[in-house]
């Protein structure tokens, strides 16, 4: 394999060679290898440092992640590796369609897909401007119950859009460096929407290395409310969260109709998300970045609440409070509709490549050039599965490339128009609802529910 500048150079400091089976004894906190372009590296004093956490690194401890690592990271990054060097892999033959991949990676690279265009994002943050200056008006300056409710409304989609600028913030797919994306995370997702960066970080890098497990991905780990598998119904254990997920007689009733509550419970998702950032910031580790976190959560809550105080009567209150947040719910059912109708696993996908991995479980959603605003970049899920720091305004560029790629190798790149992703998904929840209801398994007593459980936990 020709040399990788940045991750091949000046790592000769031992001759061992380490084979496969070897690597994959390593796969704990307390001895952690990862392989990474034919070097082998001991991370394991790295884990509590790792400032995307020790789960991701665990999530691949014992393998090659080196589809992985240049996913996460910025070339620059691998000048740290270095110093964790053990050894050589053993010859490990490259499948032709990892290969190729890692050559269109290395052109996309030399061609800077990978830089932003900085205008896209000050035109956008000029519109949302515009459009959240609106309706704060329409709160303080109208007395029409109407305009509040459009009001609202407004407010829903400018909320839903700052979500995707912390969602692209947080892959540092905005100026590619850690601090400065982290800034705009807080400032588009805590102070804007309310919703933590560093609890969306928690959750979201896991499920892009493992992506569609049943017991390792967070992401499609919703118990007692919804199972996109029957197979979630055997009382799985979750990597994640580090409690098993009971499938106990809440979660049967709950599950049992998914299909027909899926969409009233995304309208209020967001309450939950900020529950979840509020039970990360409070079990988070206590840094510089956790202060920011609580400054810029408390900065939304006061200028939300502070413009529901303009709004006359309690029911308008409650109003523009569902409105808003049903129409930012939107965001919700985008994310679900890439994942939850694609086949689940269990276990860590070592048995495929990431490519594999990240085709067999997302799908894309087709709309016209036009309409790419309304899904924020989440409508090329598997271009930014396989490319994650990939500026979101060459998203739509990349997909061609990807398409041609899946027909060289023939590999399946799933893709479905917004109303047959939806159709998809419902047929998927209707399917493991129908299997809840058959089911007959004895149910556990109420403290080992699932209901009971989720009370502590996150996700």
């Amino acid at each position: 394999m020709a040399a990788v500048p940045g991750i091949n150079d000046g790592e000769n400091k031992k001759d061992s060679v380490i084979s496969l089976e070897e690597l994959r004894l390593h796969n704990s906190a307390e001895s952690c290898w990862i392989a990474i372009h034919d070097k082998v590296y001991d991370i394991t004093s790295w884990l509590s440092q790792h400032p995307g956490g020790k789960m991701v690194l665990m999530d691949v401890a014992g393998l090659d992640a080196t589809d992985v690592f240049m996913a996460a990271h910025a070339k620059q990054v691998a000048g740290y590796l270095p110093r964790f060097y053990i050894g050589r892999l053993a010859s490990n033959p490259l499948p032709d369609h990892l290969a190729d991949f890692r050559h269109i990676r290395l052109k996309m690279e030399a061609d800077g897909m990978f830089k932003t265009n900085y205008w896209f994002y000050i035109r956008l943050v000029s519109v949302l401007a515009t459009f959240f200056s609106l309706a704060v008006c329409g709160v303080v300056f109208s007395k029409s119950t109407a305009v509040h409710a459009a009001s609202a409304f407004l407010l829903g989609v400018v909320l839903n859009q700052f979500s995707f600028i912390g969602h692209d913030a947080g892959h540092n797919g905005i100026s590619g460096k850690r601090l400065v994306d982290s800034a705009f995370g807080l400032l588009a997702g805590n102070t804007l929407t309310g919703i933590g960066i560093g609890w969306w970080k928690s959750t979201h890098n896991i499920h892009h290395i493992v992506c569609n497990s049943r017991d390792y991905d967070p992401d499609i780990q919703h118990m007692p409310v919804f199972a996109v598998s029957s197979k979630m119904f055997n009382n799985l254990y979750s990597h994640f969260h580090k409690r098993r997920m009971n499938f106990d007689s809440v979660a049967r009733f709950l599950v049992s109709y998914q299909h027909f509550t899926y969409y009233p419970i995304m309208a209020v998702a967001r309450v939950n998300l900020y529950l979840q950032t509020w039970i990360h910031i409070i079990k988070g580790e206590k840094n510089f970045l956790w202060v920011m976190e609580i400054l810029g959560v408390a900065a939304f809550w006061t200028w939300y609440l502070s413009l529901l105080s303009f709004l006359p009567s309690s029911g308008e209150k409650a109003m523009f409070f569902l409105i808003s947040h049903a129409a930012g719910g939107i965001l919700h059912v985008q994310i679900c509709v890439s994942h939850f109708p694609m086949p689940t696993f269990e276990g860590r996908p070592d048995d495929v490549s990431f490519v594999v991995n990240q085709l067999r479980g997302t799908l894309d959603i087709d709309c016209p050039t036009w309409l790419d605003w309304f899904h924020g970049g989440l409508q090329y899920q598997v271009i930014h599965h396989l490319f994650p720091r990939l500026p979101r305004h060459n998203l739509r560029k990349v997909r061609a490339i990807i398409e041609q790629f899946c027909k060289r190798h023939d590999l399946k790149y799933h893709s479905f128009t917004f109303l047959d992703a939806n159709i998809a998904l419902l047929k998927c929840l209707k399917k493991a609802a129908l299997e809840a209801r058959d089911y007959t398994k004895p149910a556990p007593e109420l403290k080992q529910t699932m209901l009971w459980e989720a009370l502590n936990a996150q996700g």
